[in-house]
């Protein structure tokens, strides 16, 4: 089993995108959901880039200047939310998968990568700047999860350190033979 969103997590995300989602409900949690929602069906660019689209287009819908969108804050969460599933059992919905990693509900964690001067900067809130404290974990599937290896590794993750099974992209058959 992989992990999958709940019939109430897709009508969840039709109604953000459809701008129906109430602003002041749209807290660090819902961010969370709708990252995983995303990334339940997409490789991490593809989710970045849905959920930036998103988040620009509720933000024009409520009349919040778009300023307020930080690339930095979202490509990271982005990473943080894919992290957290590929080294995680799978679940059956968002709720389930917070339920999993209590730690993703700290909006603060990110500060263990990222010193408060870079990440409140106008250029982290421009463009994504990558952390000056820790390094964040990368996705490493490639966005191809059928081409998945099981790996034993030792990862630090806002501070935390743990060994669990991550996964790494394996070579595709004759990518390197010259077959």
């Amino acid at each position: 089993m992989k992990h999958q969103a709940s019939t109430s997590d897709q009508s969840f995300r039709t109604e953000f995108e459809a701008c129906r989602f109430p602003p002041g409900g749209f807290n660090h949690r819902a961010h969370i959901r709708l990252a995983y929602v995303y990334l339940v069906d997409h490789d991490t660019d593809a989710a970045h880039r849905l959920m930036q689209q998103a988040l620009l287009n509720f933000l024009r819908h409520n009349g919040v200047n778009v300023s307020k969108y930080h690339e930095t804050m979202t490509r990271a969460w982005i990473m943080a939310v894919r992290h957290f599933m590929e080294s995680s059992p799978p679940s059956d919905s968002s709720e389930a998968f917070v339920e999993g990693n209590p730690s993703m509900l700290d909006s603060k964690i990110m500060m263990t990568h990222y010193s408060a001067e870079v990440l409140l900067s106008e250029e982290a809130r421009a463009r994504f700047v990558e952390p000056n404290l820790s390094p964040l974990p990368r996705d490493r599937t490639g966005g191809h999860p059928a081409r998945r290896v099981a790996q034993r590794v030792t990862l630090s993750w806002f501070g935390l350190s743990a060994t669990i099974s991550a996964r790494r992209t394996a070579p595709r058959r004759g990518a390197d033979d010259g077959s």
